[in-house]
């Protein structure tokens, strides 16, 4: 496939929906139970950055961390627009929750004085500009970012992701896929040009997700790129088996989804590899929500996707329940760094309780040979 997006066909639509039966009989079965409220340690003197905070997961913790008290959490979106009303969709609910105190009594000054503390943390929340598939775009935003980055801890959440079967052309014979250049190069990309200036005490979370089970790699054809694995030299070359459902979905011909679950590997790989280039830090991260109902069925066309919307809606978890996931994990993390425990924090989070990821997650000759693959990909695909 060469610049063309293939649609959904109806194998692709019916794995898609026997995935998430799965997912839901799993989440059924206390594999995913509901977090509890919890929101990070307080973050005065911290400033934060969340990718993809536009809408879902990534709006409720960049709420989180305002109403932690960061002095500043940057919402990176694609989208000005979308970001600025999501901001003050967020600062609506916020003041409606404060007026809901008048029915038990609470006084007009102290409904007033959260009202305000409301606006106070809408004006600490700052939309910018950040398309993830634009080295230009990436390396604006960082300039930009630098200037306040000095002298105080980060928590970056690379949140932003895409579930997809479209790809970006590279050249006249080749593509690399748009799930694999968002989900893992733009992030590598933005993490990397961000850590000279990290303070030791940051925090870097990577969005990942237990498709990464499935996820099998194999350097020499990441991304399609031929000429990028060229240049990298010293690539791991076996393909690393996946499991059965990688295998059914390729027999189906969905490669589509075995390359999301490739990019979500890549997310997991990236997080281990930039522990051990960083052991003093900052810490990072590779955290799975599970189940969330963001969006993820809005190119299924009609009338199968008013179905599987609808099931989500049913099913799925709430972007405010799948953040109290990522905020728990973020909570641990803080804990570890206070009691300089970060050497031995759990690297992959699942439902807010640390796991072992996959045997291919854990290859440390895969997360190095990725790394410097990387590091020559962002300069041919962004």
């Amino acid at each position: 496939m060469v610049g063309k997006a293939r649609s959904w066909d109806a194998a692709g639509l019916a794995t898609v929906g026997c995935l998430g039966l799965l997912g839901v009989r799993r989440r059924l079965e206390t594999s995913c139970p509901p977090s509890s409220p919890r929101v990070p340690r307080r973050l005065e003197g911290t400033r934060c950055i969340v990718t993809g905070a536009s809408s879902g997961m990534g709006a409720e913790v960049a709420w989180a961390f305002v109403e932690a008290g960061a002095d500043e959490v940057v919402m990176a979106c694609r989208s000005l627009e979308r970001c600025h009303a999501q901001r003050a969709q967020l600062f609506r609910r916020c003041a409606q929750e404060a007026m809901a105190g008048e029915a038990s009594g609470r006084a007009a000054q102290q409904r007033a004085a959260r009202r305000r503390q409301c606006s106070e943390m809408q004006r600490k929340m700052v939309c910018k500009v950040l398309d993830l598939t634009s080295a230009k775009s990436i390396q604006s935003f960082v300039k930009d970012s630098e200037k306040t980055m000095l002298d105080r801890p980060l928590i970056l959440v690379n949140n932003a992701g895409v579930m997809t079967d479209e790809g970006h052309v590279v050249s006249s014979h080749s593509t690399v896929d748009l799930q694999l250049r968002t989900n893992h190069y733009g992030h590598f990309m933005l993490t990397q040009m961000l850590l000279p200036n990290m303070d030791p005490a940051s925090i870097v979370v990577v969005m990942a997700s237990r498709a990464h089970r499935q996820g099998s790699l194999s350097l020499e054809n990441a991304g399609r790129v031929p000429d990028v694995e060229q240049d990298a030299g010293n690539q791991k070359r076996e393909k690393l088996p996946g499991g059965p459902v990688f295998r059914l979905l390729n027999g189906l011909g969905l490669g589509w989804y075995a390359r999301y679950a490739r990019s979500k590997l890549c997310n997991v790989l990236f997080a281990a590899e930039l522990r051990r280039q960083y052991p003093d830090g900052p810490l990072s991260v590779a955290i799975s929500p599970g189940l969330v109902n963001t969006g993820i069925f809005r190119a299924v066309p009609e009338p199968l996707g008013h179905v599987l919307r609808w099931f989500a809606d049913k099913s799925f978890q709430t972007p405010q329940e799948g953040a109290r996931h990522i905020l728990a994990a973020i909570s641990a993390a803080q804990e570890a760094h206070g009691e300089r425990s970060e050497k031995d924090f759990p690297l992959y989070w699942h439902c807010s309780k640390p796991e072992v990821p996959s045997k291919a997650a854990m290859d440390q000759e895969l997360a190095a040979a990725l790394w410097r693959s990387s590091e020559v990909a962002v300069k041919k695909v962004l």
